[in-house]
């Protein structure tokens, strides 16, 4: 069995993942905007703090022996992966609303400093905070 430290790190890699895809697709939405460079330059900025934590991650999960593969069967409602660390692999699923909602939460922190996203129950309670 994984640690539960490995699949938290697996599961924050997951999501800020997303929030970058979800970043760099946005930003492009601000073409009709009469502030556009001022919106792309926030966007700008926050994606590059966005990736520079995703390469501290990368390199604790690197550092953990800690690999994340997206796996095949994805539904309309759920995506699947599957965590590997050594020989031990375990599978994660999410609900593709509850992933939603966790890169909208991670998004809030980045943006507004909301650490909610962070909290200790967390993932004893992942809903908390909507």
């Amino acid at each position: 069995m994984i640690e539960e430290r490995y699949m938290e790190l697996a599961d924050r890699f997951i999501i800020t993942d997303y929030l970058i895809k979800v970043l760099e697709q946005d930003k492009q939405q601000f073409e009709a905007f009469k502030l556009s460079e001022e919106y792309k330059s926030l966007m700008d900025h926050t994606i590059i703090r966005v990736r520079e934590d995703m390469r501290t991650i990368k390199k604790t999960m690197y550092d953990g022996k800690i690999k994340v593969v997206t796996t095949s069967g994805a539904s309309e409602d759920f995506i699947y992966f599957t965590v590997y660390q050594g020989n031990q692999d375990m599978n994660m699923s999410f609900l593709r609303a509850q992933l939603r909602n966790r890169v909208g939460q991670l998004f809030k922190y980045y943006m507004m400093g909301d650490e909610r996203f962070f909290a200790e129950d967390y993932y004893a309670n992942p809903q908390n905070g909507d």
